[in-house]
């Protein structure tokens, strides 16, 4: 083999490899914005759960307070029945 067939296996060789690594960065930056996709979906639907979250919360506290104020007055009711 001549130092000129080597020469031309070996800018084919590095070629293919070239094209081989512009594949390779197209299928990742493809893999990249489909999983920022992703991210941003799934970062909405957290977003949405922290939201009900807190008005549930809310609720609760809310009823919370009706709670106690009904059973005080019902103890007030027991006292001045008594």
């Amino acid at each position: 083999m001549t130092i000129d067939e080597r020469l031309e296996k070996l800018t084919q060789r590095h070629e293919a490899l070239a094209q081989h690594l512009e594949l390779m960065q197209h299928e990742s930056e493809e893999r990249r914005r489909e999983w920022e996709k992703r991210f941003s979906s799934l970062s909405g639907f957290v977003n949405e759960i922290a939201v009900g979250t807190a008005r549930l919360l809310s609720s609760m506290t809310e009823l919370r307070a009706v709670v106690e104020s009904h059973e005080r007055r019902l103890h007030r009711l027991e006292d001045e029945s008594a």
